[in-house]
């Protein structure tokens, strides 16, 4: 530094017109190299800086990910190029990890060169979207591609995928693991190229297969033994693969575990029903899908799905997502509520040693409009909710469901109706004929016939849990008694015999554990000359002085964020034998936040009107 300043001093005494411009350059760059060495030395004993090259590098390659928007870049570099401009030490070690760099641009032709280069031999991911990138980024795609030998991922998303993918049919792919060919326009004609194989037929290693509305020769060279996840969509009907040829398909993938097929199964001709389909595919010609543990179905008629069900066999521990757009009623030889059974029962008729699927659950799916019904394994809590503070939702089904039916309807009265039939005919497949907990928080069961209707056979829930709306329906109908007529039989489903049921006298004669979520219990409304609260605790009363040796007392009970004066909440605690737990949330009475309320030892009158608050 004393050099430095002898040299300013120096030149600061002179006029300058005495002083060449060579002299002040040399006495600049004297001045920045200093300046550069201090600034170094200081980076030295920042503590980040003692971190070994190796855990700095792991922390870079977080950087690729972190870029949330990597198509709307249409000529800047990528954002972690920053960490090459912090300091020296930084910067040689991010252009000597090669992984940084593996991620291949794809919105300007220079990066997508630069990249790699920098990411020397390791495999690389191009992920290419024309859908909102100006045309040069066509250029740099092309430069990724030519090195698609060092390819592991490549992920396609265009309008007109077949302009730019012809490229892929010239080079091989060894170290390829995922391909994913996204056209928004249902012009990817890769049937058009059957005698053609993309990367020459050449990928071994290929797990992962993603093609949507990409129309497809049938067989496919794609169609390979290494494939682990398949996901095929939204494929033209007149294109769409025979039974046979999907048959042939899944054949040659024996290490199959995830499934995904919407809008792209076989479609059933016109007249079709399920006797028709059932009569076609003979028990000796189900292949057996032995690796599969994850199956989704989507489309718009149930016969559909149904056809692809009957012609396989999936292992009894495989989670099924069945999703139905299209629901039609009549005649019942092509219901779809006949249809789905139908396609359940193909998968759990047989399948005596299978786990039992113990809970159930029913809740809108698009409220008013459609509604799901999830079973599972294994049998879980219906009475978790959340105290106090965290608003309890139920939406997200509070086990993992090894079936998943969404249905849609466009009228209430029609989906209610359908809803009973269909509950009915599931809970008695052999896997849920002993099911355990169930869930309801849809709309359609608001009235007591509802859950008498789709409910009353279901002899062993010992855990219930309600939510909305349909907490007033199940009020009414816990008091109600039943007799043989009140089951609704599943009348046409000859496929799914009902079995012979033992009718209780009242709804769920084992039900120990209630929750009731989000509902008004102290308003008198219709017809009623009682409030809800009122109506549950004399239902509560009739179940417990029942001497049928049926029923079994309610031991808990939860109230979660439902209007409930604490008088009506005392009278109720007396019906359950280790009290209620309440959130005190009501229009009468309201608890601190952080407090929940166990009414257990609370004194109450017990002589009065029942209707009445204290």
């Amino acid at each position: 530094m004393e050099s430095l300043s002898g040299n300013l001093a120096v030149s600061i005494g002179q006029p300058e017109f005495e002083v060449a411009d060579e002299q002040l350059d040399d006495e600049l760059a004297r001045v920045e190299g200093e300046l550069l060495s201090l600034r170094r030395r200081k980076n030295i004993r920042a503590l980040v800086s003692r971190l070994p090259i190796e855990v700095l590098a792991h922390v870079f390659s977080f950087l690729p990910s972190s870029d949330v928007l990597p198509h709307d870049r249409a000529s800047r570099p990528p954002p972690w190029l920053a960490v090459t401009h912090v300091c020296q030490r930084w910067r040689q070690t991010a252009l000597s990890f090669p992984r940084l760099w593996a991620t291949i641009s794809t919105t300007n032709r220079h990066w997508s060169r630069e990249m790699l280069e920098r990411s020397k031999q390791v495999p690389i991911s191009i992920i290419a979207d024309w859908t909102r990138t100006p045309k040069p980024v066509h250029d740099a795609v092309m430069i990724a591609f030519s090195s698609a030998g060092r390819a592991r991922v490549i992920e396609i998303r265009a309008d007109m995928i077949m302009r730019y993918i012809e490229v892929l049919f010239t080079m091989p792919a060894p170290l390829l693991e995922r391909l994913a060919l996204v056209d928004n326009s249902h012009r990817c004609y890769l049937n058009g190229y059957s005698n053609r194989a993309l990367f020459l037929g050449q990928t071994p290693n290929l797990r992962e297969l993603v093609l949507y509305r990409c129309q497809l020769p049938w067989p496919c060279s794609l169609f390979q033994s290494s494939i682990v996840s398949l996901d095929i969509e939204r494929i033209l009907p007149r294109l769409r693969p025979s039974v046979e040829q999907l048959r042939e398909a899944l054949a040659a993938m024996p290490k199959l575990e995830t499934l995904n097929l919407g809008h792209a199964l076989p479609v059933q001709p016109i007249g079709a029903t399920v006797s028709s389909i059932t009569a076609a595919v003979y028990p000796a010609s189900r292949l057996l899908l032995s690796s599969l543990k994850s199956v989704k179905l989507s489309a718009a008629s149930a016969l559909d799905i149904f056809g692809f069900m009957v012609a396989f066999i999936f292992p009894p521990t495989a989670s099924i997502t069945v999703f139905c757009e299209v629901m039609h009623v009549s005649p019942i030889a092509t219901s779809s509520v006949a249809a789905l059974l139908a396609s359940l029962h193909s998968h759990f008729g047989n399948v005596e040693t299978a786990e039992p699927l113990l809970s159930m659950s029913i809740h809108d799916y698009v409220p008013r409009v459609g509604w799901q019904f999830s079973a599972g394994g294994a049998m879980t809590s219906a009475l978790d909710f959340s105290l106090p503070d965290e608003t309890p939702r139920l939406q997200t089904i509070p086990f993992s469901p090894r079936v998943t039916v969404r249905l849609f309807w466009p009228h209430a009265n029609l989906s209610r109706q359908q809803a009973e039939l269909f509950c009915v005919g599931a809970s008695q497949l052999l896997p849920l004929h002993d099911a355990r907990s169930l869930l309801v928080e849809c709309d359609l069961f608001n009235t007591p016939n509802a859950w008498i209707n789709a409910f009353s056979h279901m002899k062993h829930i010992e855990e219930l849990s309600v939510r909305g709306r349909a907490v007033l329906g199940f009020v009414d109908a816990l008091g109600t008694p039943m007799g043989p007529s009140s089951v609704l039989g599943a009348a046409g489903l000859a496929i799914v015999p009902p079995p012979k049921i033992e009718t209780p006298t009242h709804l769920f004669p084992r039900l120990a554990g209630l929750a009731i979520a989000d509902a008004d219990l102290d308003t008198i409304a219709g017809a009623h000359q009682h409030p809800p609260a009122v109506r549950m605790q004399r239902a509560l009363e009739l179940r417990h002085n029942l001497q049928d040796g049926m029923q079994t007392p309610l031991q808990k009970l939860r109230i979660m964020s439902c209007d409930l004066t604490l008088g009506h909440a005392d009278r109720l605690k007396s019906m359950v034998a280790e009290g209620i737990q309440w959130d005190g949330v009501s229009t009468g009475y309201s608890l601190a936040a952080g407090q929940g309320l166990i009414l257990d030892d609370i004194g109450g009158d017990d002589g009065g009107d029942p209707g009445s608050d204290e």
